[in-house]
C-alpha cells in the first residue's frame, strides 16, 4: 500500500552525485529534493511544479548542504545525538571558563 508521502518519479539530478535526488510524493503539487548525507536523508520541498525549476533548486540545496558540512555546522540538528554533543560541548565550555577563572582569581589574591 503507497503512502500519501511515498516518494515515486524519482530521478538523479545531471552532472551531481547519485545521492541528491528530485522526487514527487502524491501529498504534494511540488517536486521534493532530498540529499544523502551523514547516513540519513536531508529532505525539502522545492516549492517549484517544473522539473527544470526544481533541478535549479537542488543544485543549490546541494550546494548549501555541503558548505554546511565544510563549515562544521549540524546539517542534522535536530537528532538526539547533536542535541547530546551540543550540551556537553556547552558544559566543557562553562567548566573550562571556572577554572579559569579560579586561576585568576587565585593569581590575583597572591599579589
Amino acid at each position: 500500500m503507497s503512502s500519501r508521502t511515498t516518494p515515486y518519479d524519482v530521478e538523479r539530478v545531471p552532472k551531481y552525485p547519485d545521492a541528491l535526488q528530485i522526487y514527487r510524493i502524491s501529498a504534494s503539487k511540488f517536486y521534493q529534493v532530498r540529499l544523502f548525507v551523514e547516513r540519513k536523508y536531508v529532505r525539502r520541498s522545492t516549492k517549484c511544479v517544473e522539473k527544470a525549476d526544481a533541478i535549479e533548486f537542488a543544485k543549490k540545496f546541494y550546494d548549501e548542504i555541503r558548505i554546511a558540512e565544510r563549515l562544521d555546522f549540524a546539517i542534522h540538528a535536530d537528532t538526539f545525538a547533536a542535541c547530546a554533543n551540543h550540551l556537553i560541548n556547552r558544559q566543557q565550555d562553562a567548566w573550562s571558563q571556572h577554572l579559569h577563572l579560579s586561576s585568576w582569581c587565585e593569581h590575583r589574591l597572591s599579589v
